[in-house]
């Protein structure tokens, strides 16, 4: 019992001493890392985006966007956003929705387009689909079901 006891003592010393030792490296510094980060959600909003286009089709009508660009760019002007960080697809669909991906993307169906009865509406979506990114619950959201399924598995 006493052998026990000195060999768990021993290893306990030797884990908190290396996790105290690795602890005082700077492995990425904070810039590196929210540029990372940053690439990391780009990337990944890309992919999404890609498996949204292969199903569904991305509208490209002058008009529509023109009317949400310029929603767009008063919500991120009134809101100190970069208006060139947030990009905004239409997609052909009944459905009444809108959602965030990360990286800025905003996936806006035609459904709630014409579901809307006025600009003020819409602009109410994408104000509250630009408050997801801007708080990064996007990516908070993913982690937490990622972090699920790895335990469950």
């Amino acid at each position: 019992m006493t052998r026990l006891l000195l060999q768990f003592t021993i290893l306990a010393v030797i884990f908190f001493g290396l996790w105290f030792s690795l602890r005082q490296i700077d492995f990425i510094d904070d810039q590196n890392l929210k540029r990372i980060r940053k690439e990391n959600e780009r990337r990944l909003g890309d992919v999404f985006l890609k498996s949204i286009r292969l199903s569904n089709n991305e509208i490209e009508s002058k008009k529509i966007n023109r009317v949400l660009d310029s929603l767009k760019t008063r919500i991120c002007g009134s809101s100190d956003i970069p208006g060139d960080s947030i990009a905004l697809h239409i997609i052909e669909s009944t459905e009444v929705n809108a959602f965030a991906l990360p990286g800025g993307h905003i996936v806006v169906f035609t459904g709630l387009i014409q579901y809307t009865n006025n600009a003020e509406e819409l602009s109410g979506v994408l104000c509250h689909e630009i408050g997801h990114i801007q708080k990064n619950h996007v990516q908070k959201k993913l982690l937490k079901e990622i972090g699920m399924t790895m335990l469950f598995t």
